[in-house]
């Protein structure tokens, strides 16, 4: 953490069919990299990725109405709102200036105008933000539903269809 020019909650999309609401950190890039940590949770106890940001890595916004995602590379992630996507995204491109210019380590010093100034930015968003409905989170978490099986599956042979039954479903059924 002695690195971190901001950090924070981000939904991470693990694979098409879950997500994970992780810790993570924007690292101060050193030599021709930086890196995105995410842990499990503000402790930064448990390291679940390590996400290198070179010169290369790509870092945009998913375009859409109030849209909050945003893309790292392969990795999706979603902020809280829209002026915080916007944060991560500049604080992402800031680095990658840094980089791509072969900028030397920053000192300690400018680690700390870097972070002021996300500070800042930060204080800025919270003074625009309209207040929440509510506080609490809309959905409960639950345990997942055990599948069951219905049928004998591949194992039912499909069901003839007679002459008269074709005939019937070639017809169109309109009502008026």
């Amino acid at each position: 953490t002695a690195r971190r020019l901001m950090a924070g909650y981000l939904i991470h999309r693990d694979d098409g069919n879950s997500i994970s609401v992780l810790f993570c950190e924007l690292h101060a890039h050193i030599g021709s990299s930086a890196r995105l940590v995410l842990y499990e949770n503000e402790r930064c106890e448990s390291l679940i990725m390590d996400i290198l940001i070179t010169e290369s890595s790509v870092c945009c916004d998913v375009v859409g109405i109030n849209c909050s995602c945003f893309i790292v590379d392969c990795h999706h992630f979603a902020s809280q709102t829209p002026s915080e996507r916007k944060l991560w995204l500049r604080a992402l491109s800031n680095v990658k200036v840094k980089i791509q210019s072969q900028a030397p380590e920053p000192t300690e010093e400018e680690l700390q105008h870097y972070r002021a100034s996300i500070r800042v930015h930060i204080a800025a968003m919270q003074a625009t933000l309209e207040p929440r409905i509510v506080n609490h989170p809309l959905l409960t978490r639950c345990a997942r539903k055990t599948l069951r099986s219905v049928g004998q599956g591949d194992v039912d042979l499909p069901r003839t269809i007679s002459a008269e039954d074709s005939m019937s479903t070639n017809k169109a059924q309109v009502s008026l």
